[in-house]
């Protein structure tokens, strides 16, 4: 590789956990408990323009399970095999600037924080009265509820290069 690398590519993948009001089932709280957990995946690219600053773009897929949702097709159908994906996704394309501020001077050791723009597209069967059973099959398709919104995503963290070309 050459002396000097221009470009950074990240993958990072994982568990999508709910919070605030959907994380909690109380009695004041019509949405608690109602979200489960469900996975995540990002792809980052990152152009450097210099040793402080990239140039970025990102690509975020998540997605949310609901058992709210299986319970009330399950109370409606005896048997079936559903053709709905997760309760909510999401697929998000963002591309922003990064500054790295590096920490005593060294080169292993900086923070960076990352401010995004992009456009996000945002699927649900949540609140789907559409759908259709396909006889042959046995099974329940959804019409999925397609919304698309602008988005806007924060990012800050540590950069330790291990060594030479690969960072954690």
């Amino acid at each position: 590789q050459p002396e000097k690398v221009l470009i950074s590519l990240g993958i990072n993948g994982g568990v999508n956990y709910p919070i605030n009001q959907f994380a909690k089932e109380t009695q004041t709280n019509q949405y608690g408990g109602k979200i489960t957990r469900a996975g995540m995946g990002n792809v980052y690219l990152s152009y450097h323009l210099s040793k402080d600053y990239r140039i970025t773009g990102s690509f975020y897929v998540s997605s949310l399970q609901s058992r709210e949702i299986m319970e009330k097709l399950d109370a409606k159908y005896s048997s079936y095999n559903a053709i709905a994906r997760n309760a909510f996704n999401s697929a998000t394309l963002n591309f922003g600037l990064q500054k790295n501020i590096y920490i005593n001077g060294r080169d292993e050791f900086c923070l960076f924080i990352r401010p995004e723009l992009g456009l996000q597209l945002n699927n649900t069967i949540y609140d789907s009265r559409a759908y259709y059973s396909n006889a042959l099959t046995d099974n329940i398709i959804f019409e999925d509820d397609l919304q698309w919104s602008p988005s806007f995503a924060l990012s800050s963290g540590f950069e330790f290069t291990i060594f030479r070309h690969f960072l954690l």
